[in-house]
């Protein structure tokens, strides 16, 4: 019969071989994720730069090249390189999130009808608890009315972008069925 040191010993050295495996599985993992992570990166900025030349080749073949337009496609050229708001992002936000993120930047915060501001607190308090419920964001609108607008624009233009490929998946899997 084994002695209780032999089998304490025993089971110590079970437990720093599960240890150990453990240790290396965990490397192992943390390795993958350091990897998916470069990729993403990578992919991110890929994309940002390929959005960057695409808007730069569109406002270059505009005949009416206005400085609106070039703002604003610059400024989602931003939110992608800059903020990490690739399309793998935008598709997350299935609930409407960047509309109501473009609406409460386009919101007239200054306007004044009858000497009362058109928008009262307690609206964009209101709207702005909203979208943080929805995606956690929570907005700091700009001063400048024009850079609001701006980004405001370039969420429209996100989310629509969004809705393209949402439309452009479901048309692929709908052929898809079909055929098979």
């Amino acid at each position: 019969m084994p002695s209780i040191a032999a089998f304490m010993a025993e089971g110590l050295e079970m437990t720093q071989d599960l240890a150990k495996r453990r240790e290396a599985q965990a490397l192992a993992r943390i390795a993958e994720l350091e990897a998916e992570n470069r990729q993403l990166t990578e992919r991110n900025t890929q994309l940002g730069q390929h959005y960057e030349e695409m808007s730069d080749r569109w406002i270059t073949a505009c005949s009416h090249r206005s400085e609106a337009l070039t703002d604003v496609i610059r400024e989602r050229s931003r939110q992608i390189t800059e903020e990490g708001y690739t399309q793998e992002h935008d598709d997350r936000h299935v609930y409407g999130e960047l509309g109501l993120a473009a609406a409460l930047y386009a919101l007239p915060y200054e306007a004044r009808v009858g000497g009362e501001d058109l928008i009262k607190q307690d609206d964009h308090i209101g709207l702005d608890m909203a979208l943080e419920l929805a995606c956690g964001w929570s907005l700091k609108p700009e001063a400048d009315v024009r850079k609001r607008l701006v980004k405001s624009a370039a969420l429209v233009v996100a989310e629509i972008e969004r809705l393209d490929r949402k439309a452009a998946e479901q048309s692929a899997k709908n052929v898809g069925e079909n055929v098979g």
